[in-house]
């Protein structure tokens, strides 16, 4: 099996992107989350217009690209059994953010209890969020595996830097799938020229 080689320039980016989204993801505030999620949905749009316009191998690395990407995207979305509705039929799709199916779903909720705390001070009260239909709320962690709720009113004001688990959740995921989608594009590069080695040969 020959490896896949890579550009002192291809290492140097990987690497700069790699270190941007730990930070990123270690600052996980609403506008970094709806940026990181609305950037890689237009990369992966992007891909679907590459796929379609594109011919020969630069095809197929769209494809798999694409259909990675998206792939992962979906299946992150994929609701778990506390996510369905009582009495509807279809589930309440949402990203999933604990005790998911996926194992990066169990290693993101990792790094947010086990790790984030290690580089950020973790306040007794995490940062206040907003559910439909009631009034400011938030949730601190609890060390025995849950997350209990409280008034905004009882929120260390500390603790607004502190990044909420969904937001963690929504650039973690958003990451994942780039990394599934360059996965992807690697890969559907490898069969375009295994399937053209196999042809020359054949023909």
């Amino acid at each position: 099996m020959k490896w896949p080689q890579f550009s002192l320039r291809a290492l140097l980016t990987a690497m700069g992107l790699f270190g941007l989204g730990l930070v990123v993801l270690i600052n996980a505030s609403d506008l970094w989350a709806s940026a990181v999620f609305t950037v890689t949905l237009c990369v992966l749009f992007i891909g679907v217009i590459g796929s379609i316009l594109r011919s020969g191998p630069a095809r197929a690395h769209w494809i798999g690209f694409t259909v990675f990407g998206w792939g992962y995207l979906w299946i992150a979305h994929w609701p778990t059994n506390d996510q369905f509705i009582p009495g509807n039929i279809l589930p309440r799709w949402r990203l999933q953010t604990h005790s998911g199916a996926l194992l990066t779903t169990r290693v993101l909720e990792y790094g947010y209890e086990n790790l984030l705390p290690l580089i950020r001070e973790r306040p007794s009260i995490a940062p206040t969020y907003h559910e439909p239909g009631s009034g400011p709320m938030s949730r601190y962690f609890d060390f025995g595996g849950g997350y209990a709720e409280a008034r905004s009113s009882q929120v260390d004001e500390s603790s607004g830097s502190y990044p909420y688990i969904y937001n963690f959740m929504r650039v973690g995921h958003s990451l994942w799938a780039m990394l599934f989608a360059l996965v992807g594009a690697w890969i559907g590069g490898r069969f375009h020229r295994t399937t053209s080695k196999a042809d020359a040969k054949s023909g």
